[in-house]
């Protein structure tokens, strides 16, 4: 737990002291970064999730997440998410060198980018 916990607050001690250029804002919610086309990214995968874990319901919805574990330690590395938040998720949040893959790196983590359902609205039954 002292681990898990340590990583958590070195990420976000990392990410505080080196802030995001303004450039990546748009409309209140973050950018991807720029990655040129020609970069290789991971395939956008699907996981069945339910739509409402508290009450007994059996409607699901399809959650869009990217994931690499380029680096990872499969024994004692970490996991990462970067939760998307308002912004749909992008694999090329993965595939530069921001704050989060720098310490994926260093840390020999597996990294989730993974996106807020209200993002994609049409995945999920009204």
């Amino acid at each position: 737990m002292k681990k898990w916990f340590l990583s958590v607050f070195l990420v976000a001690a990392v990410a505080a002291v080196r802030p995001l250029p303004p450039h990546m804002f748009w409309g209140g919610a973050l950018r991807a970064p720029y990655v040129p086309e020609s970069t290789p990214k991971p395939e956008a995968q699907w996981i069945d999730q339910k739509l409402d874990h508290f009450k007994n319901t059996s409607g699901t919805w399809k959650q869009r997440y990217f994931v690499t574990s380029a680096w990872w330690n499969s024994e004692a590395g970490p996991v990462f998410i970067k939760l998307g938040g308002e912004s749909p998720a992008s694999p090329n949040w993965i595939v530069t060198d921001s704050n989060l893959m720098i310490n994926a790196k260093k840390y020999k983590a597996l990294v989730f980018v993974i996106e807020h359902r209200l993002v994609n609205l049409a995945t999920i039954p009204r």
